[in-house]
């Protein structure tokens, strides 16, 4: 098998001065797994009073890129059939500390039914570029999660972890046999989570399948631009006769800047554990997006007494969050207290230095199938960040000194003090930069399908050799107005289309309701602000939710016009840009019939 297995390891240290790097080999038991999990990179089971520690900052790396393969295809290839990192299994008495834990092929940290498990000072990085997000890139590392645990009187504190799945997940108790001493009902309870900077898709509940979870808390913690904040999740159930339950939750200080996905979701688990991308397992991924997307409640699966308390949403994507229930199963007793969605200057934390909140992310990326002028455009970047931010500071300070009026406070407004500028323009350099490969990558694609579809038209015409031979040459001279046209349309797509978002990335409809300020919506308002009620229609969510009991949801999905619109729109262009095309050939005055060399053929062209 891959990796170190130990077992009965009681009363020991771990002692990581250095640096535990694992090399991807081909062994004869892989082709005989029968798709399960591959063994851990470093397993440790059925023991007590463990300590991994260091007196550096000791790193365990597990080169994931090995098993993430090309970027976007490497997922289709391999699926999840990858190694975990570390795992606990049946362990009491844990400690982790002064640990680096890098590049997992799989789940990071995996604790399986532990008990008094303290971790502190870990940081944990999953990623395939140096961009201060996620990037399609960087979002192909997919399920490596940070920290999934399971078990009861679990403390982790003063963490950062940056990856490209859940950051902290608790998880089910997995069925052991009765050998290992659990016999169900499988209970995951008493855990605390606090101080923690993360980024990936947030702190987690799920996806719960037959566990009770009660008794969880994250607390004064920072998620930086995540995919989603709080998310609670159940999946469908492997055990008919045993339900899901979660229970007394709190989350409570927590502030989240500039997420990328809805930034609060409580509902079934959006995922797909295949490679369709849209497979509702049970919520698709490409809901609500996708027309023919489908998002199913889990039966027989509760929530209840749930509190989100003092929670600072900063420049969301989407809209503020989705809460999906059923009549039949249904969420009790959730509590917003003090929940608050902006838009403005980037909050104090998102103003530190990245490797200030993430101090994971000085470790170098290796990553061999990612182009090494990926990594280096984004050093560029963060270079020119680093260079132009003293200049605009030293600015803003000439510019109070000669008090320069309303430009003094347009700097004031930038330059808002804990380094704002530097975010500012670093969200600049990076849009821009993105903006010109989605043009470059563009322009080549209509260009070269412009090209195929005007050089193979006599074809699909029936026309003459000889009229063909014409074409050929006009089509020759007219590769002015073909790249005019390209350069056109991918200039239109990349400025426009992004502007046009669909219905629930328009936070600005939010804040431009009535009996809404600084994102509180207050008064007669509730339940739902009065310009969205158009959207609901609520005089017929009786109807509604009638007609959708019997696939057990009850959802007010987004309208999905403005992703109609925007294909509609992008069908018109390339029509009219074929139809340019093809009159630029057409309408070509006709050749003589005495025509027959070359020379002839050409001066007939001639005004």
């Amino acid at each position: 098998h891959h990796g170190i297995i130990a077992e009965r390891m009681d009363d020991s240290v771990l002692l990581i001065d250095g640096t535990l790097r694992f090399q991807k080999v081909d062994l004869p038991i892989d082709h005989h797994l029968n798709g399960t999990t591959y063994p851990a990179c470093l397993t440790i089971r059925n023991s007590r009073n463990v300590t991994v520690t260091s007196q550096y900052r000791g790193l365990i790396d597990g080169r994931g890129s090995q098993y993430w393969g090309i970027p976007l295809i490497g997922y289709v290839q391999i699926e999840e059939h990858r190694p975990r990192l570390f795992r606990f299994d049946l362990t009491d008495d844990l400690l982790l500390e002064n640990i680096i834990l890098q590049d997992s092929p799989y789940h990071t940290l995996y604790l399986d039914s532990v008990n008094r498990v303290e971790i502190r000072r870990v940081s944990i990085v999953n990623r395939r570029t140096y961009h201060d997000g996620h990037s399609l890139v960087d979002l192909s590392a997919f399920n490596t999660d940070g920290v999934d645990v399971s078990g009861n009187n679990v403390w982790i504190h003063d963490c950062d972890i940056f990856v490209q799945d859940d950051c902290i997940a608790v998880k089910d108790v997995k069925n052991h046999s009765e050998e290992d001493g659990i016999d169900g009902p499988y209970i995951s309870s008493n855990m605390t989570f606090e101080r923690i900077n993360a980024s990936g898709l947030g702190f987690t509940i799920g996806a719960i399948k037959n566990t009770h979870v009660k008794n969880i808390t994250f607390r004064d913690s920072y998620l930086h631009k995540t995919m989603k904040g709080i998310y609670m999740k159940f999946a469908e159930r492997t055990h008919i006769n045993i339900s899901a339950l979660v229970e007394d939750i709190l989350y409570e200080n927590i502030a989240m800047e500039s997420p990328l996905q809805w930034p609060i979701w409580i509902g079934p688990a959006q995922q797909a554990d295949s490679s369709d991308v849209c497979h509702p397992n049970p919520c698709s991924m490409c809901w609500p997006m996708a027309p023919s997307s489908k998002c199913h409640v889990v039966k027989e699966s509760k929530f209840r007494n749930i509190t989100l308390r003092d929670i600072q949403i900063n420049n969301p994507q989407m809209s503020p969050g989705v809460i999906f229930g059923s009549h039949a199963d249904t969420i009790d007793d959730l509590v917003f207290e003090n929940v608050q969605v902006t838009s403005g200057l980037p909050l104090p934390m998102a103003r530190l230095d990245r490797h200030e909140t993430f101090p994971g992310l000085l470790q170098p990326i290796r990553d061999q199938y990612v182009p090494k002028y990926i990594t280096f455009a984004q050093k560029v970047v963060q270079g020119l960040v680093d260079r132009i931010s003293p200049f605009v500071l030293r600015l803003r300070e000439a510019l109070e000194k000669t008090k320069g009026g309303y430009l003094t406070m347009a700097m004031n407004v930038v330059q808002s003090g804990g380094g704002a500028e530097q975010w500012y323009l670093s969200i600049i350099l990076q849009e821009t930069l993105g903006a010109i490969w989605m043009w470059l990558l563009l322009s080549v694609f209509t260009g070269i399908l412009t090209f195929l579809i005007l050089r193979h038209w006599n074809r699909f015409t029936h026309r003459s050799t000889r009229e063909e031979s014409l074409n050929r040459r006009v089509l020759y001279h007219s590769v002015y107005a073909v790249l005019f046209l390209v350069f056109l349309f991918s200039t239109v797509f990349c400025l426009v289309v992004p502007l046009r978002k669909p219905k629930w990335e328009r936070m600005d409809r939010y804040y431009k309701c009535k009996g809404v300020r600084n994102g509180v919506a207050r008064g007669d308002t509730w339940p739902i602000p009065k310009c969205f009620e158009h959207d609901l229609n609520w005089t017929s969510i009786d109807a509604k939710a009638s007609r959708v009991k019997e696939d057990g949801a009850l959802s007010a999905a987004p309208s999905d016009s403005s992703v109609m619109d925007g294909a509609l729109i992008l069908m018109c262009i390339s029509l009219v840009i074929f139809q340019i095309a093809h009159r630029r050939i057409t309408l070509q005055p006709q050749l003589p019939a005495t025509a027959s060399d070359t020379g002839e053929r050409l001066d007939a062209l001639v005004p």
